[in-house]
């Protein structure tokens, strides 16, 4: 594991973009509406889309609520309160469409990826993911499938906005002097986007970038030049490294799953297959380290739990696997 040679993390860096259902929503301002009228509203429609969800269902419809917000809004010292109702003027199967389709992608990703980097701002949350090369084609083809679900999705969503079910909402919306027109916006849901670089980081590679691009003008460069070209290659290997590390922390914070699992006891042939599945994810993406050193012998064990001292060397799986993941680290 001494070997900075053996330490390569390679694969795409995988982003991924998938719709939600707020993209069905609309939203009306009733507040010009007197209380009795708004509540009377909010019944109406929800008597409707329960109408609309039975007729739709492929199983037994829930039902559902409205969304229904009020905001006070001060002008000076004239105090005012919104009434603003969102809601979805589609079958609910539509939303559960979106919703399952999200559940499928992040579960595939979860299965295929390392989390690479999660970028966080409110509640916006997105993440960096690297995806072996070995398991792109898979990745891609699944994807495929999951937008043919959506371009039928669009196909449904198109044919009832023509239907009678649509013009009873619209007309509802309009008997109580609101702006029916607010449904009337395009809705077509995007496929999901899938970005992907490939990635590569060994550190013979950045020696490569370095000598390679700039030994030819090395000589004729100031010192000054020539230190900063120094501080290149310190913060390429910098950036090498925090992007290697988070790749192996990605890991053990799955196999510190496995490893719970193990101690238990419990399910021991699912536990053999996630960790088959962690050392076959290990050895794509390059850590071949981990594969060897901390997954192969943590298969070892499940096959023989009576010879797991013997087998690691400690009677402390936790501490001794994750003895090992910190020794590579300190090697990088």
């Amino acid at each position: 594991m001494s070997e900075k040679s053996k330490v390569v993390v390679e694969g795409f860096l995988l982003s991924v973009h998938v719709p939600t259902e707020e993209r069905l929503s609309v939203v009306i301002d009733a507040s010009g509406l007197s209380w009795d009228s708004y509540r009377n509203l909010v019944t109406e429609l929800q008597d409707k889309l329960a109408e609309i969800d039975e007729e739709y269902a492929l199983r037994d419809a829930r039902g559902r609520g409205l969304g229904a917000r009020y905001r006070r809004v001060s002008v000076g010292k004239v105090v005012s309160r919104r009434r603003v109702l969102s809601f979805i003027p589609y079958p609910s199967r539509f939303a559960n469409i979106l919703r399952t389709i999200r559940r499928d992608v992040y579960e595939r990703i979860g299965r295929d990826c390392l989390v690479l980097q999660v970028m966080s701002s409110g509640r916006f949350r997105h993440n960096l993911y690297l995806l072996p090369f070995a398991n792109a084609p898979s990745f891609m083809a699944f994807i495929n499938r999951i937008n043919e679900k959506i371009n039928s999705l669009n196909k449904e969503i198109l044919g009832f906005r023509g239907s009678r079910w649509y013009a009873d909402i619209k007309n509802i919306i309009i008997s109580y002097g609101l702006d029916g027109t607010v449904i009337d916006g395009e809705v077509r849901i995007p496929s999901v986007s899938v970005d992907v670089t490939p990635l590569q980081l060994d550190p013979t590679v950045i020696e490569k970038v370095v000598e390679e691009r700039y030994k030819k003008v090395f000589e004729k460069i100031s010192a000054e030049e020539k230190a900063g070209l120094e501080r290149l290659r310190i913060e390429l290997e910098k950036k090498r490294r925090e992007v290697v590390i988070k790749a192996i922390e990605s890991l053990r914070s799955e196999i510190n799953e496995v490893v719970k699992r193990i101690i238990a006891g419990k399910r021991l042939k699912d536990v053999k297959k996630d960790i088959e599945r962690l050392r076959k994810m290990a050895h794509d993406v390059g850590l071949e380290a981990i594969a060897t050193t901390v997954l192969t012998p943590l298969l070892e064990v499940v096959e023989n739990p009576m010879m797991a001292a013997s087998i690691l060397g400690s009677n402390d799986l936790s501490k001794e696997i994750n003895g090992r993941i910190d020794g590579l680290i300190r090697t990088l």
